[in-house]
């Protein structure tokens, strides 16, 4: 674990600077959060950068879904998990309107995650499992 690290896995912001290189910044005063992505080809990132001062190939607008999804699949890398007030901050919605409550009490039962003062964490067995775990979790989060 690094503080490096820990920002993305803490879902903080951070600039995607050089070819291929990706990005998640919050934008405005309402939380919304931008992905972005620069030129892949070194040449074509260096032409673009001569040109106009940015290698940015791509920008687009998080929904709040989207938002949760990321915080959740990041933050529950860590045994401290992801505090409720974390996902709210990051995307607006509590875990009731971003997880399955179903997989949820599964996946307590079956000693995947814990759920405890309002904090969603991956137990170390669950962890080894994360995508299966997330894949649950989240089932119910798309329409």
């Amino acid at each position: 674990r690094s503080r490096h690290n820990l920002v993305y896995w803490r879902y903080g912001d951070f600039l995607g600077l050089g070819p291929g290189a990706h990005g998640r910044i919050t934008e405005g005063g309402d939380g919304g959060r931008v992905a972005t992505t620069a030129r892949r080809k070194p040449e074509a990132w260096l032409e673009a950068v001569e040109a106009g001062g940015a290698g940015e190939e791509e920008r687009e607008a998080l929904s709040a879904t989207e938002r949760a999804e990321e915080c959740l699949m990041l933050g529950l890398r860590l045994a401290e998990g992801v505090p409720e007030a974390r996902l709210r901050a990051a995307s607006g919605l509590g875990f009731d309107a971003a997880l399955d409550p179903d997989a949820l009490a599964r996946l307590r039962n079956g000693g995947f995650v814990t759920f405890e003062d309002g904090v969603l964490a991956a137990t170390p067995a669950g962890r080894q499992r994360l995508d299966a775990v997330l894949a649950a979790l989240l089932a119910g989060s798309r329409p």
